[in-house]
């Protein structure tokens, strides 16, 4: 079998997307599948396509010469700059892609709209693989002045992914959730994972952990009111990621925590920069606890990795990753959202004794190896994927058209690129030009 993936990222370290498409394509090549991946986005693109193999996968890097082509014929989307960017993005990457040709069948992403065109073209068997996509994570992290954007996005991805055969995801509640929104069945499908490294679980310190962006969607004023619950019994907590935006585009998380939890930040919970992988495992493995604090997540591979350090791990509802845990057996749930649900779970573990959490740990390094076995999740994927090609060429689907169509594809704006101000307040464009100039002569 080959098949071409398309990701918004790949090569590198980090976020869940990486993670999980690192460990799925040498799963995949592992299984006897020729995987070719194409990378990029609307925010990540290359002077050239630098084609490279890494180990035994073979890459490659969307264009930025290709990109900007694409942005210029979706002139018509100049009042949402973001749309306008993904759109194109996404038609450059299948552009590069040949269209999947040589593919038996394509997977997309959902997030950066990479699934768009290969679901309206409709020429190849197609899979989506549904991580968070930009409308999700808008509702969940909503941005100043990004609206109209996201509503539009929201509406696409519906649509679309109403239209394709083949949807699968990470966890129960994210199938749940396209369910209700496109009446489509998705498949839940387990990501394989296997530690680079496998660290034993040493002499726990006195601190607590979490590993992750320290963002809105990722739990910090949970954890922060649940410590506050707790008052002077409440552990110290390292968090662990980079600081990312609250708000509008110039605010930041860590300026929002420090300004509402001024007692916490920087004593209870104190915020580290991003460390290696190495790095973070050998924490993990040695935390009093680890910690998932996440209101939302399509899975958690950083529940995984905690689960898998050996060291008991605490976890949010809210995180798809939750699945994988039976409580007070391998690890500890809490409500998503719920402050006194978490301060109550942090002091069962405080309160269990050392040998018991032990245990407890050893239990959810067991579930890892078991359930997201690489082998045995690569078999699951290859029969879904026969059974998505099966189903092509039993019915092959049409291109989509009508307003869908138009709407996802390129077409010339009426006027200049800038006619929609014509329909703005001349006092209202007056005072955003003046309030912008002032912040670019004023900056934070």
């Amino acid at each position: 079998m080959r098949i071409q993936i398309l990701t918004p990222e790949y090569d590198g370290t980090g976020g869940g997307i990486i993670t999980f498409y690192r460990g799925l394509a040498l799963a995949l090549r592992n299984a006897g599948v020729a995987v070719h991946v194409l990378e990029g986005s609307a925010v990540y693109a290359s002077k050239d396509r630098t084609q490279r193999d890494l180990d035994g996968v073979q890459v490659e890097t969307l264009e930025f010469e290709r990109l900007s082509r694409w942005v210029e014929r979706f002139s018509a989307y100049s009042a949402t700059p973001g749309l306008r960017r993904h759109l194109a993005a996404a038609w450059a990457m299948w552009e590069q892609a040949d269209h999947g040709a040589g593919a038996d069948i394509v997977e997309a992403a959902d997030w950066g709209l990479l699934f768009v065109p290969p679901a309206i073209e409709a020429t190849r068997p197609l899979v989506v693989q549904c991580h968070g996509s930009i409308g999700q994570i808008a509702d969940h992290d909503p941005i100043a002045g990004e609206a109209t954007d996201n509503l539009l996005v929201r509406l696409i991805e519906k649509g679309v992914l109403s239209t394709v055969e083949a949807v699968q995801t990470l966890s129960r509640v994210n199938a749940a959730f396209w369910y209700a929104e496109t009446g489509r069945a998705v498949t839940t499908i387990l990501p394989p994972w296997s530690p680079s490294d496998v660290l034993e679980p040493r002499a726990p310190d006195d601190r607590a952990l979490v590993v992750g962006r320290l963002q809105r969607w990722k739990g910090p004023e949970v954890l922060c009111d649940a410590l506050r619950h707790l008052d002077n019994r409440a552990p110290c907590v390292d968090w662990v990621g980079r600081d990312t935006v609250w708000g509008t585009r110039d605010g930041s998380t860590a300026e929002h925590i420090a300004q509402t939890y001024p007692d916490l930040w920087k004593s209870k919970l104190v915020s580290h920069n991003p460390i290696s992988p190495a790095e973070v495992a050998r924490r993990q493995a040695s935390a009093l606890f680890n910690i998932v604090p996440s209101t939302w997540d399509i899975f958690n591979f950083t529940a995984v990795e905690a689960m898998a350090s050996g060291r008991p791990t605490v976890v949010s509802t809210g995180a798809g990753a939750s699945e994988l845990i039976e409580d007070g057996v391998n690890g500890f749930l809490f409500a998503k959202g719920d402050s006194y649900a978490l301060a109550q779970a942090l002091e069962r573990v405080m309160g269990e004794s050392r040998a018991r959490l032990a245990e407890i740990g050893r239990e959810g390094r067991n579930t890892i190896r078991t359930v997201l076995d690489p082998k045995t999740i690569a078999a699951k994927r290859l029969a879904a994927y026969r059974a998505a090609i099966g189903a092509f060429q039993a019915r092959p689907p049409s291109p989509v058209g009508g307003w869908l169509g138009a709407v996802c594809r390129p077409s010339e704006a009426v006027g200049h690129d800038m006619a929609f101000l014509e329909n703005l307040p001349l006092r209202a464009l007056t005072k955003h030009v003046v309030g912008r100039i002032y912040d670019k002569v004023h900056p934070r």
